[in-house]
């Protein structure tokens, strides 16, 4: 008593109402059938005395339909479980602490039976809730959109459970269902309409307004879907439809051909010709009206536009297009000369011809509408002459001279640039020839030319001149530790110069005849110079002096002396004097011209400066020395 089973989930539960030990059959099942009964044993003990709850709150509780609602259930003795019967859709009753709360949705009084148990026992009250109704309150948009012709339909939502629906003042060919609220139907004509709508239930109504919005139909186009036209003529086509379109469009006009998005009017001329599958549209306020125009445009016969002349040349690319008005659809070509062919669907000729000569070719265009023909003049040039002779010669002045000139594609006329004085060239041979006045090295551009154009080539020609002869003096003059340059000059322009026997420290320059350097050892050396060319080589004897280095003076620059006593200051230099001086020196004192030695007994008092040098062959080494003579 008081337990009882839930057949899905197996759960035994709920407040035993009386003690005793029980033995209860229990069974599974699924869809291939059912267990053999298992039987257990339920024992009920009886707890210790407690007192059964008395519920002591109100028994009844009012409440709004769509509004929260909250009822707390209260009893004595600390009920540990609360339950109930019959409770409105919408509110639930909460176990453990006895609360019954949710948003109900149903109206009505609802007598509802409700429990509240311990271990004492079960209390039980009836409770009248009573659900009125609210104020409904319209959710659903204020604005709407519809289209003449077309079906259209507005749900009218509200909350509070509204029990009927009402509008006034709808447009023609719509109607509302007043259970539902749905309005529905198909408008007749187009315009905005300001609609009152209402929801009810038993508490009141509330009206809002709805601005419904109904477009005109859309346009439909009754303008034929086929049209001609031809190429390169004044084409018109106007698209009419009805419901007052206020835009036309069209994609996938012919090039050459626009519409005119106000009035609809196709108008131009076209530039292509074939089958055009073009997408129209009328447009008003209500939609698009869609066709496909069918434009068929005919070719008229090409007419060839590219030059009646061309000229090629013997074993060079060549290209030529023939280009021709009114769309041809391919090209031809008669009489092509050899090495040349013809792209029939681009026009181009093509090729490297092969043989010179002038041709006469017919070409042509064709498209649907025929074939227009014209003759080319096709000049075929030789190939441009090659130069195949050396690219050098060489020559001695005052001797003859003869270099020719061979080359491919026989040229017709030889140039040549810088060629030296005394030599001249046959411009139809190619013939270089004369007797060279002047030698060196020339570079002379020559040129060999056909009607196919000029080959060019740098042939240098070197002219070698007799025997050197060296104009430079035998003899120079060189110094220790100084830089030393030396040119040998020789006439008749020599390649190469050499020198032997050079002192120590120098060195030459073989192509250019420079000696330089700096000299080590003082003395005299004979060197062999000498040049050479082509034609052989002159050398004579070249004498350099070496002198020593100039003389440094390293004694000190002042001294002191006493008058009329016995002075001696000895002045020093490096690299070995061979004679010295002094000037401006006081009476009674001289120097020693060989060693440098001022000597005597000064006379005077005062302060002297005295201009002292230390020579040798390489220079002469001045110091100004400042004397001090002083009383006794």
């Amino acid at each position: 008593m008081g337990l009882s089973l839930n057949a899905t989930t197996g759960i035994l539960s709920g407040v035993p109402l009386q003690p005793g030990t029980f033995a209860i059959d229990i069974t599974a099942s699924n869809a291939l059938g059912t267990s053999s009964p298992q039987p257990i044993q339920v024992v009920i003990q009886t707890l210790p005395s407690v007192t059964p709850p008395l519920i002591t709150s109100a028994t009844s509780a009012n409440g709004l339909a769509g509004t929260a609602f909250s009822h707390q259930i209260q009893a004595t003795n600390s009920p540990t479980h609360f339950f109930g019967t019959s409770i409105p859709s919408g509110l639930t009753l909460n176990s453990a602490i006895g609360l019954i709360s949710g948003t109900p949705i149903a109206i009505g009084n609802f007598t509802t039976q409700i429990y509240a148990a311990n271990s004492g026992g079960t209390a039980t009250q009836t409770l009248t809730i009573v659900i009125a109704s609210a104020l409904p309150e319209i959710t659903s948009s204020g604005n709407a959109t519809a289209q003449v012709g077309s079906s259209f339909q507005h749900q009218i939502i509200a909350s509070n459970l509204p029990s009927s629906y009402g509008a006034s003042n709808l447009p023609s060919g719509v109607t509302l269902n007043a259970t539902s609220g749905r309005i529905s139907g198909i408008p007749t004509a187009a315009g905005n309409a300001t609609v009152t709508i209402s929801a009810s239930n038993s508490a009141g109504t509330t009206s809002q307004a709805l601005t419904i919005t109904i477009l005109t139909a859309a346009p439909i186009i009754t303008s034929a879907s086929t049209s001609n036209g031809t190429f390169g003529t004044t084409y018109s086509n106007q698209i009419t439809a009805t419901n007052n379109p206020t835009q036309f469009t069209a994609t996938g006009l012919p090039v050459g051909l626009t519409i005119n998005a106000t009035t609809g009017l196709i108008r131009g001329i076209p530039l292509e010709d074939g089958a055009f599958a073009t997408k129209i549209s009328a447009i008003n306020a209500g939609g698009a009206g869609n066709q496909t125009l069918t434009l068929l445009i005919a070719p008229i016969l090409p007419r060839i536009t590219s030059l009646g002349t061309a000229t090629a040349q013997v074993g060079s690319s060549f290209s030529y297009r023939i280009t021709a008005s009114n769309l041809p659809r391919f090209y031809g070509a008669s009489n092509l000369s050899i090495g040349l062919t013809l792209n029939a669907t681009s026009g181009e000729i093509s090729g490297a011809p092969t043989t010179t000569g002038n041709a006469m070719l017919t070409i042509s265009a064709s498209n649907g509408a025929g074939t227009a023909s014209r003759t080319l003049a096709l000049t075929i040039l030789p190939a441009t002459p090659i130069i195949s002779s050396a690219t050098t010669s060489n020559g001695t002045i005052g001797t003859a001279y003869s270099h020719q000139i061979t080359a491919t594609g026989s040229p017709t006329q030889y140039s040549i640039t810088s060629l030296p004085t005394g030599l001249t060239l046959n411009a139809k041979t190619g013939l270089i020839s004369g007797t060279p006045l002047t030698d060196g090295s020339f570079v002379a551009k020559i040129s060999a030319t056909n009607a196919g154009g000029t080959g060019t080539q740098m042939l240098t020609i070197f002219i070698a001149s007799k025997v050197p002869q060296i104009t430079s003096p035998g003899t120079t003059t060189a110094q220790v530790g100084k830089s030393f340059s030396y040119n040998i000059a020789a006439s008749n322009i020599p390649r190469i110069y050499a020198a032997s026997n050079l002192p120590s420290g120098l060195s030459i320059g073989a192509t250019k005849g420079n000696i330089s350097g700096i000299p080590t050892t003082a003395g005299n050396a004979t060197v062999t110079i000498s040049a050479s060319n082509t034609a052989g080589t002159h050398s004579i004897v070249l004498s350099i002096t070496i002198l020593s280095a100039a003389p440094v003076i390293t004694s000190l620059a002042s001294c002191t002396a006493s008058l009329t006593k016995s002075f001696s200051y000895q002045v020093t230099a490096t690299n070995s004097p061979t004679g010295y001086t002094a000037t401006g020196l006081p009476a009674g004192l001289a120097i020693d011209a060989v060693t440098g030695l001022i000597s005597g007994r000064p006379t005077s008092i005062g302060v002297y400066s005295i201009r002292i040098t230390a020579s040798n062959t390489g220079g002469t080494s001045t110091q100004t020395h400042s004397l001090r003579i002083t009383s006794l």
